[in-house]
């Protein structure tokens, strides 16, 4: 397999992932409500993968600089969140 086609089977895994982590996030939510550390891991996951994805494509021109935007303040959203994951967490200890 080359290079090429392992970069582009990562670009569609995280674009398959992106698409999952709000099912994922429901179940963790209805499992553990709250900021938990699970949740507090997959927005972490989410927000890096969401800034991956927004910069590729924005750079290969797929995208415009408005839905950039929007995708960075997304991240920026899943971040957010997992900072308050991770204070809570150390809270309840």
């Amino acid at each position: 397999m080359s290079s090429g086609e392992i970069l582009k089977q990562n670009y569609h895994k995280k674009i398959f992932l992106i698409a999952m982590f709000p099912q994922v996030i429901d179940v963790i939510k209805k499992i553990d409500p709250g900021f938990s550390i699970e949740l507090g891991s997959i927005l972490y996951q989410l927000a890096e993968t969401t800034k991956y994805l927004a910069k590729k494509q924005y750079l290969e021109k797929q995208i415009t600089e408005e839905d950039l935007q929007i995708m960075i303040l997304h991240a920026l959203t899943y971040f957010n969140d997992y900072q308050k994951c991770v204070i809570l967490s150390f809270k309840k200890d």
